[in-house]
């Protein structure tokens, strides 16, 4: 397979995920500075997903550790045990 191919097959299958899920749209392009986020609000559009709580603290702009707080803050549990 060519390098100009295995582009086209990736943005294929970008172009058919975001046609079985559009709200992905958003979430994979995304190229905005992180900042702190609605912690509330994105944790319940997005718990499904398979992500770490790492990563989850990422997305939402904070440090593992901040996230842990204002997760603790918010839903009144630890991430791990809510998820």
């Amino acid at each position: 397979m060519t390098d100009e191919m295995g582009l086209l097959k990736v943005k294929e299958g970008i172009k058919l995920m975001i046609l079985a899920m559009p709200e992905l749209q958003n979430f994979l392009f995304d190229f905005s500075e992180p900042y702190k986020i609605d912690l509330e609000k994105f944790m319940l559009s997005n718990y499904h997903f398979n992500i770490s709580v790492e990563k989850f603290s990422k997305l939402t702009g904070r440090s593992l550790s901040g996230f842990k707080r204002n997760f603790q803050k918010t839903f009144g549990m630890p991430p791990r045990k809510w998820l």
